[in-house]
């Protein structure tokens, strides 16, 4: 893909961002939020997976 290509790609996803943010706050709000909890929550199970076998 061309830098050009790349850089209309890049645009058009800020924009759509922008665009959600300001149409529906609460939405992208809680879309952010889920998207942090599911990483906390996938963090947590890798470092219980790692107390599991450290632990026995």
């Amino acid at each position: 893909m061309s830098t050009r290509t790349k850089n209309v790609i890049g645009a058009i996803i800020v924009i759509f961002v922008l665009y959600a943010i300001i149409v529906s706050p609460q939405a992208a709000a809680d879309f952010v939020r889920t998207g942090f909890q599911a990483i906390a929550d996938g963090v947590r199970a890798v470092f219980e997976f790692f107390d599991a076998i450290i632990n026995g």
